[in-house]
């Protein structure tokens, strides 16, 4: 199963965690016009793509989000919006909780009294809750699985301690059988719970529960209201501390549905069209560079920063699309829409690794004639190409995040835009060949090393 912490990647990130911030509203999926030859084909098609995937990043906001994003600022600081309402969702819940606590323990009836002696809305309820709430439904619902998974292996131990010695600990001498065996199993209970693969947050609680069961049993005379001889007792400590972390747990999973639900999905769509923005922007740039007649530092630091940012974007999408299998709940469309945003993160990461590897290329350039006069003339092709394989980007993204199968008409829209794109790759090898020999140089020349692989890896970012 998917954890929030699945995320991580060989690619390293330099730890800013965009996680998924969403662009405004009025923010356009694709940001810059495109630069491609007026009147191409592909300059058509990229532009039709271009207004019909727009609808990612200015998709309707429920009443309750569009207000809470004017009173935290969203677009000013989506990040601190996000910590800021969750701040304030986990204060007014908790108030709640409490509220709800003071007013059964005056009460001897009913509800109240089924509350009080259940421990439903227990401190030990609160602290379940502030572990268990997270920043979207999908990561609540995880961690309430693992905090309850926790509880339930910190519980059962014990019970079965109880069944086999229901005294349990009658005396503090090594001859006391309950104590050997009790100390001995317990020791194993707690090192094969460190050592195999659970999540920290079963760990945490399954180890605190357990200890705290541990040592009443440990204790001689000590049994209270504990279940013994495998019988179960509801009004034991063992089923109260359960009912608390069932509790807190759904509580934590109400906070974020209420008033409106903090879903991954919905990050990873945003996340995915802000990446294809950041995406053809480094591109911009690194065309923008690569194609000068001389060395710009500056240019090169500003693509190597957007690259960096590509790959931050990069990691939180991964992470919402992980988290986002939790709100799935067998629903064909959301499955859909997860496993094309899996498909997308994979071509992404392909891109970046192609920026990377061209960034060395780039800054062993030494700009000279050759150069100048091989990239001056396929400059317009490959503008022409990035700008179209952006475009398709941006209408496969749109597609992914509507999560239902394309019509007729849009699966001709791709597939016109992969042809073109396509005829372009062509275009772009025979524009280079014949800058090539324009320049009088071999197939293969040291010279024009760097300018292969640029221009390599822009018909690789075409591969649609």
């Amino acid at each position: 199963m998917k954890s929030s912490g699945s995320a991580e990647r060989d690619l390293e990130a330099d730890g800013t965690g965009k996680e998924g911030e969403s662009p405004t509203e009025s923010t356009p999926l694709l940001s810059r016009k495109s630069t491609s030859r007026p009147g191409s084909p592909l300059s058509q098609q990229a532009d039709r793509l271009a207004r019909s995937a727009s609808s990612v990043a200015g998709a309707p906001q429920r009443f309750t989000q569009k207000v809470a994003g004017e009173l935290f600022h969203r677009k000013q600081n989506p990040r601190f919006a996000d910590h800021c309402e969750l701040a304030c969702r986990a204060g007014l819940y908790i108030m709640l909780l409490m509220s709800t606590r003071h007013w059964a323990l005056g009460e001897s009836f009913g509800f109240p009294k089924l509350i009080r002696y259940s421990r439903i809305l227990s401190p030990e309820a609160t602290v379940y809750f502030v572990y268990t709430l997270y920043k979207s439904v999908g990561e609540t619902i995880y961690f309430a699985w693992a905090g309850i998974f926790g509880s339930v292996l910190g519980s059962v131990f014990p019970w079965l301690l109880y069944g086999i010695y229901p005294m349990g600990a009658v005396s503090t001498s090594h001859y006391d059988p309950a104590l050997v065996v009790g100390s001995l199993l317990g020791c194993m209970f707690v090192f094969f719970v460190l050592w195999l693969n659970f999540d920290i947050l079963t760990k945490i609680f399954a180890l605190s529960t357990f200890f705290w069961h541990w040592m009443s049993f440990l204790k001689p005379g000590d049994i209270g209201n504990y279940s013994t001889d495998f019988t179960v007792k509801l009004d034991g400590p063992m089923m109260a501390g359960l009912l608390a972390a069932t509790s807190g747990s759904i509580l934590a999973v109400i906070c974020t549905l209420v008033p409106y639900p903090l879903l991954a999905t919905e990050r990873a769509c945003r996340t995915a069209a802000n990446i294809i923005i950041t995406t053809g922007n480094t591109w911009t740039s690194a065309v923008d560079f690569f194609c000068h007649t001389q060395f710009e530092p500056i240019g090169l630091a500003n693509m190597e920063s957007l690259r960096d940012e590509m790959i931050s974007e990069l990691l939180a999408l991964r992470s919402h699309v992980d988290v986002a299998w939790w709100e799935c709940f067998g629903l064909e469309s959301r499955r859909r829409r997860r496993k094309m945003l899996l498909r997308l993160d994979d071509t992404i990461y392909e891109t970046c690794e192609r920026l990377t590897s061209i960034v060395i290329a780039m800054r062993f350039e030494d700009f000279g004639e050759s150069h100048v006069q091989v990239m001056s003339r396929v400059r317009a092709s490959v503008v022409e190409l990035t700008t179209g394989s952006q475009a398709l980007l941006a209408m496969c993204t749109d597609l992914a995040c509507g999560g239902s199968l394309p019509t007729t008409e849009q699966r001709e829209q791709v597939r016109q835009g992969v042809d073109e794109l396509r005829d372009a790759i062509k275009a772009l090898a025979a524009e280079f060949a014949a800058a090539r020999k324009a320049a009088k140089l071999p197939k293969l020349s040291e010279q024009l090393l760097s300018e292969h692989a640029f221009c390599f890896a822009v018909s690789i970012y075409a591969h649609i």
